[in-house]
């Protein structure tokens, strides 16, 4: 697959595109950057279990997106702290209402 997805492709298919053209990592690398074993990315990516057939979870596929955006922000987390050192242009967007705190209604 060479055409970025569109939004509208389901997420595995975008996971992968991601992996292989945004990241450019293998899947053994990025086992090893999230500590996942390359056959459950195998699994991510097809969107299904490979053994038991069923689609992955939604929980699951949020996990794995969430362990990329740690590779792709490469984000240092320690429980004390959080440290990201940005090296490329980034656009930060931000949903919905926040509230400020101190602030009732």
């Amino acid at each position: 697959m060479t055409e970025k997805p569109d939004k509208s492709e389901p997420e595995h298919v975008r996971a992968r595109y991601w992996r292989e053209h945004v990241a450019k990592m293998s899947r053994p690398a990025l086992a090893e950057a999230i500590g996942y074993s390359v056959s459950t990315i195998g699994d991510m990516e097809a969107g299904m279990n490979r053994i038991t057939k069923k689609p992955i979870e939604p929980a699951a596929m949020k996990r794995y997106r969430l362990l990329c955006a740690t590779v792709g922000l490469d984000i240092e987390f320690d429980w004390d702290e959080m440290e990201m050192i940005i090296v490329e242009p980034v656009l930060l967007r931000m949903w919905g209402k926040l509230k400020a705190k101190g602030k009732k209604k």
